[in-house]
């Protein structure tokens, strides 16, 4: 009996190749000219060229996210950013050894590199979702990311813009079997603080995942908070996206006189009274840390996208977002193969579906769109990173390699139809891994007050 040829995976473009891609048999002398030319600006007035690599939710919003005077640079056509040598020979020997459940959730997931290679998910695989959101999951974050983050609430008319600054440290254990060898319990853990404006200063968090919650939607995270006002570390339920916890630094700073009552985790009602710093907010870093197996993934489309991928690193001044407050455009977009995913939740939750369009050759997310029940936009965000490898400053140490490195999340612009729109930079970032005292600070909460 003869089988069927699996489809073909995911091909990339070559290499510095713009499209119009020419036909099978190579370039001819009546190829059409590029769309976007790599060093060409785009303006205001040119903006409709972009308008098939955008998704159309951002299109939509154009105005919001660009705007007149801006100074857009078209980069590299499908430039190749490299993983460490090592994580990329983990990749590739972890081949075939993972695979997935009925219900999405990975077995045998190697402890470096990604449980699946991108060129080798078949696109007919009615798993091909969950196998790319797996690896996004999974993907090269170098050896932890740290630095001074500040969130800004885009004002509306007649109100003053509002800015939220602290520092954040997001420490994967995957990937770098020295750390996971010292924390075989965790898959990863989250230290954030507060240090302006003067009403959150010492808000602190810790949010530790156990390895087995990343197969289980229903376990939760821990999650440990530092309450400066009482002085004393309480106890918080996670995100129900799975996503990087952040307290609900707009209602601490407002006083917020009446407690509320926060759910039970168990679902058994609810439990005591809680300060509203314990209480999550989808605001600063939604949508960069995912659980798939909370998910129900499809493989929709892939395509080329401009999207902001290696934009220049800012210091501790900070970037400009254009007169709208939520503008990207004065950078550099390049043009990448981007793979869109689909995903309804499968347990309860504001959010019912999300469209995350991420990068095919890094795995980094390029955009993000979330619905409600009734298909409703509630977030339209665009995610920029910068390039590790790029910057002969950056942290170097023993695996992050020579012309090698991670796509740094950089910055974020989010509209939202609830609540203020806000961007996020994370300045100054470093990727490289904690020092042995570093690692049992970031894993203890007795040092969260200090």
């Amino acid at each position: 009996m003869l089988l069927a040829p699996a489809a073909p995976a995911l091909e990339l473009p070559p290499e510095g190749q713009c499209p119009p891609y020419p036909a099978p048999g190579g370039p001819s002398r009546d190829a059409p000219p590029r769309d976007l030319e790599p060093g060409e600006r785009i303006d205001r007035a040119q903006l409709w060229r972009l308008r098939d690599y955008l998704p159309a939710e951002v299109w939509q919003h154009r105005a919001l996210f660009f705007f007149d005077g801006q100074e857009l640079e078209i980069g590299p056509c499908q430039r190749r950013y490299a993983a460490p040598a090592a994580f990329e020979q983990a990749t590739r020997e972890a081949r075939g050894r993972a695979r997935l459940d009925a219900d999405g959730r990975l077995l045998g997931a190697p402890a470096a590199g990604l449980p699946f290679a991108p060129a080798a998910i078949a696109s007919d695989d009615p798993m091909a979702g969950a196998r790319w959101a797996w690896s996004h999951r999974h993907r090269w974050l170098g050896g932890g990311l740290q630095g001074r983050f500040r969130i800004r609430h885009v004002p509306a008319r007649g109100r003053r813009e509002a800015r939220f600054e602290g520092e954040l440290r997001w420490q994967p254990f995957h990937g770098l079997p020295a750390l996971a060898a010292l924390e075989p319990r965790r898959s990863l853990a989250i230290a954030g603080r507060f240090d302006a404006p003067a009403a959150l200063r010492g808000l602190a968090w810790r949010q530790l995942r156990p390895r087995a919650a990343e197969l289980d939607p229903a376990r939760s995270d821990d999650v440990f908070v530092w309450l400066p006002a009482s002085r004393r570390v309480r106890r918080a339920p996670q995100p129900a996206d799975g996503g990087i916890w952040v307290p609900d630094y707009l209602r601490a700073t407002q006083g917020a006189p009446r407690a509320f009552a926060l759910p039970d985790p168990a679902g058994g009602g609810s439990v005591e009274r809680a300060e509203p710093a314990l209480r999550a907010v989808r605001r600063g870093f939604a949508g960069l840390l995912l659980r798939p197996p909370a998910w129900a993934w499809t493989l929709e489309q892939v395509r080329d996208l401009v999207a902001p991928l290696n934009v220049d690193p800012v210091g501790a001044g900070g970037r400009s977002f254009g007169p709208t407050g939520l503008s990207l455009a004065d950078a550099r977009w390049e043009v990448r193969r981007a793979v869109l995913l689909r995903a309804r939740r499968r347990g309860p939750g504001p959010v019912r579906e999300l469209a995350l369009w991420i990068d095919a050759q890094t795995l980094a997310p390029l955009y993000l769109v979330t619905r409600d029940a009734a298909g409703r936009a509630l977030e339209i965000g665009i995610h920029a990173g910068s390039f590790s490898g790029d910057d002969p400053a950056r942290d170097r140490w023993p695996g992050s390699g020579p012309g090698s490195g991670a796509i740094l999340p950089v910055a974020q612009s989010v509209w939202t139809a609830h609540g203020p729109r806000w961007t996020r930079e994370w300045l100054e970032i470093r990727s490289g891994p904690p020092t042995p005292a570093e690692l049992r600070e970031l894993l203890s909460t007795r040092d969260l007050g200090r």
